[in-house]
């Protein structure tokens, strides 16, 4: 059993779970997080195998299960459904990652939520501060809080985003690159009337919709989330004592926006207002199928808000060290894989493996275990990271030419061809017969 003592940079889910993994394995945690009961930004996480196989090895178990009782219920499918403006199938295809077995389904979690189970039994752990530097003194790192405040441990996580302070000192040369597309998110109440009124497809797993013009059309993107159980007594059902706030029903709506219509009113991504934000996405959608337009029109403009699809750019590999970096801190990418979350929680999973197998603190040992983890870490995150940026995720929507790779990769060339032969066959057939 290691005896060392750990710090991590940020209070994410992946930091969360990493803290809850070493003090499970008997270490001596220190979590530091500007705003530990903050609201974290963001609706609905699409969860899969490797996501949910980290919190369970992770987790305490009663914390583990409420995990799975505050989980959406099971999609009719679980695929990411790829439908045109007027919610027309174009194509399908799995959700990326390890399919669940032996247990209930990883579907998805309310990110709020999800936190909130996961600061339980950190009390003693999570500090209220955030790491603005470090020193590495070879046998210890010394972290300095933007307080001034100082602590020191065996090693240090950075598991503080896509700006991470711990990066920017760990690995210089790494660059947030700006893909230079909007993103707009938000979230409708579904009512049991609005619920049942909606196409049954907009209740599968993860919806993008978007329209034969795909150098003009914007995407929009919808998941719904339904909890297994009500979130507010989930935990005096599982006999945990834990607050939980309430979470309705919903459909997350997620909206790139094009640089016209951001242009033409005037949408200041320095100062996004809300109403503005409404605005975008209605107009987005304007000539959209009515369930589509019902939906932008009953999202509150309050809960709005703007996003920028950035990406990581770390170029080679680096050596090891007693400070390491997880998440997005060394892996962020556009969310449009759907992911981030379970790509974070795999990290916290494999170093905490990796830390957990240290029988003594001689820095060998330390860096060697760090450099394992390291070396996995890039082998499974990082293809993803590119893919998102040059394939699939350029195709959801934050690159107009991005859409023309989709096409192109699940072969809908024809199928957009035909869809728009098939339009201009109808408008023609409409005028004639008008003429008559």
């Amino acid at each position: 059993m290691s005896s060392l003592k750990v710090l991590i940079a940020g209070g994410g889910i992946g930091g969360l779970a990493l803290a809850h993994g070493l003090v499970r394995r008997g270490m001596t945690v220190r979590l530091f997080e500007r705003a530990p009961h903050g609201g974290a930004a963001g609706y609905r996480l699409h969860m899969n195998g490797d996501g949910g196989t980290a919190l369970e090895a992770l987790l305490p178990p009663e914390l583990f299960e409420l995990y799975l009782d505050t989980s959406r219920t099971d999609p009719r499918q679980e695929r990411l459904l790829i439908l045109d403006k007027q919610l027309r199938y174009l194509a399908s295809r799995p959700h990326l990652g390890v399919a669940t077995s032996g247990r209930r389904k990883d579907t998805a979690v309310n990110r709020r939520t999800l936190r909130q189970i996961m600061l339980s039994g950190l009390e003693d752990v999570v500090v209220t501060g955030e790491v603005a530097s470090y020193e590495d003194r070879g046998q210890e790192v010394e972290v300095v809080l933007s307080d001034g405040q100082r602590e020191t441990g065996d090693v240090l996580v950075g598991f503080d985003g896509i700006h991470s302070r711990v990066r920017a000192q760990r690995l210089p040369d790494a660059q947030v690159k700006d893909l230079g597309a909007l993103g707009v998110y938000g979230r409708v109440p579904l009512t049991d009337e609005l619920r049942d009124s909606l196409p049954p497809e907009l209740d599968d797993g993860f919806v993008l919709a978007f329209g034969p013009q795909l150098l003009e059309n914007g995407v929009l993107a919808l998941g719904a989330f339904t909890p297994r159980v009500q979130v507010s007594q989930a935990a005096t059902l599982r006999g945990v004592e834990l607050a939980l706030d309430e979470v309705a029903p919903y459909m997350m709506l997620g909206a790139a926006i094009p640089e016209a219509i951001a242009k033409t009113l005037g949408l200041d991504p320095a100062r996004p207002n809300t109403q503005i934000l409404k605005r975008a996405i209605q107009e987005l959608v304007r000539g959209w199928h009515p369930a589509i337009i019902e939906l932008v029109e009953r999202a509150p403009a309050e809960d709005l808000f703007l996003t920028r699809a950035r990406y990581l750019d770390v170029s080679h590999p680096w050596e090891p060290s007693r400070v390491t970096l997880a998440g997005d801190a060394i892996h962020a990418m556009p969310p449009s894989l759907g992911v981030g979350a379970n790509l974070a929680l795999r990290d916290a999973h494999v170093l905490a493996d990796a830390l957990e197998s240290i029988s003594t603190n001689e820095s060998s040992v330390v860096i060697d275990a760090i450099g394992r983890y390291e070396k996995a870490m890039r082998g499974y995150a990082f293809p993803l990271l590119r893919r998102a940026i040059t394939q699939e995720g350029m195709a959801s929507g934050f690159s107009p030419m991005g859409l023309y790779r989709l096409v192109r990769m699940v072969g809908l060339r024809k199928i957009v061809r035909a869809s728009r032969a098939r339009n201009e066959t109808v408008g023609t057939t409409t005028t004639s017969a008008e003429g008559k």
